[in-house]
């Protein structure tokens, strides 16, 4: 019975689009160490999906990080996250991430 409610509750979070099984989202552009070679986050349907694939990204290229700050950025009719981390090491670092796909969405 636990199992078929898993089961359930799964498939239910996955047909409402949950951050937690975000679709096909796919990056492209740079590393994200500059606005120039910002990482591009395409495929995202919505902010949150969005934001999920932003922490996936950090998660997969640093390990453990911490967010130290984050700010909002317009520049030539597109919209960049620049994120301020400290990784896993220690090391501090900012990565920027293309969100004009699915900002305000």
């Amino acid at each position: 019975m636990a199992l078929k409610a898993l089961s359930f509750l799964s498939l239910f979070f996955i047909m409402n689009g949950s951050p937690l099984f975000a679709g096909p989202v796919e990056f492209a552009g740079g590393d994200g160490g500059s606005i120039e070679s910002a990482v591009v986050i395409r495929g995202a349907k919505h902010e949150s999906e969005g934001i999920s694939a932003e922490h996936r990204y950090l998660s997969a290229h640093f390990g453990s990080w911490f967010l130290k700050r984050q700010a909002l950025i317009n520049q030539k009719g597109r919209v960049y996250d620049q994120m301020e981390i400290t990784d896993q090491n220690g090391n501090q670092r900012s990565v920027y991430f293309d969100i004009t796909d699915f900002f305000a969405k």
